[in-house]
């Protein structure tokens, strides 16, 4: 892997060339690709790069007749994305300190767009009439369905570019991680915490959601659950490593979170975990059988 990053990123026609086939293949690789040229100290060139990667995808989008629009705003959220990760990794901020930010900024876009924005109602009956067939094949109530969307419809977009800015925080870390005097990616994601500030913060705003009927509360809560739920899930890597525990039992436990019984049920501890942690910080306690 380290030889083939060397190689993608010695030559700026490869640069541009996997910038764009990334965006075609698996878009989150193009944010991590883009941190990784911003580590490597290729700032002269990155926007050079990412204007002619911008027209690349603009000329791609039209002859797939995919809209312009959204591949432009796209394309200029995954490198912007891409830029930040790589600027904050070159300055050796910590793994964790960047999933802080990454959480804190989530939660002010969604508030600030909750409070400026009017939902699209428009949009969304247009959406649900073209999905309606759909809809009706398989017993869903349609009139819920758009309850539903017209409660969520903005923080549902917010949580999925969380998932997606997270899953490129770790692939970006990993590979800057080659280039760059930081500690192992594993490491750092044992030791993932929300912090005293933000865990109390997050842990009062999705306690607020069980009081008030809030619209922005009930949003703001689902990306508090996420946030816990990433908490909690680091916690579970760090008894791994104290447990000695072989790193292979990580499939297993991945895997139980795509069998329905078990995925419900795994997400509610790995939360509860992420609260307890804020406030007993549970790294700190010598567990009995461990190394």
């Amino acid at each position: 892997m380290i030889n083939f990053l060397k190689w993608a990123t010695s030559s700026p026609v490869r640069i541009i060339l996997i910038l764009q086939l990334s965006y075609i293949l698996f878009p989150l690789l193009q944010s991590s690709f883009f941190a990784l040229i911003a580590v490597k100290n290729h700032t002269k060139n990155l926007l050079n790069y990412a204007g002619i990667t911008i027209m690349l995808s603009i000329l791609v989008a039209s002859f797939m007749g995919i809209n312009v629009i959204f591949t432009s705003v796209y394309v200029l959220f995954s490198l912007s994305l891409g830029l930040l990760y790589g600027t904050l990794l070159r300055n050796k901020i910590s793994f964790i300190l960047i999933f802080q930010l990454l959480t804190i900024i989530s939660y002010s876009i969604l508030f600030i767009i909750s409070l400026i924005f009017v939902v699209p109602y428009g949009f969304i009956d247009q959406v649900l009439m073209q999905l309606s067939p759909a809809f009706e094949s398989s017993n869903v109530d349609i009139s819920t369905m758009r309850e539903v969307m017209y409660e969520y419809f903005y923080s549902s977009i917010v949580w999925l570019l969380y998932i997606y800015a997270f899953v490129t925080l770790l692939l970006s870390y990993a590979w800057c991680s080659h280039f760059q005097t930081l500690r192992p990616l594993f490491d750092e994601f044992t030791n993932l915490r929300l912090g005293q500030f933000l865990g109390l913060a997050t842990i009062f705003i999705y306690a607020l959601s069980f009081f008030l009927d809030l619209s922005i509360i009930n949003q703001l809560a689902m990306l508090c659950l996420t946030a816990l739920f990433f908490a909690g899930l680091s916690f579970i890597h760090f008894l791994l490593v104290k447990f000695s525990i072989p790193r292979q039992a990580l499939f297993l436990f991945y895997l139980m979170f795509f069998i329905p019984i078990t995925s419900n049920f795994l997400s509610l501890i790995l939360v509860i975990i992420g609260i307890m942690d804020i406030f007993l910080n549970l790294r700190k306690f010598n567990f009995i059988g461990s190394k």
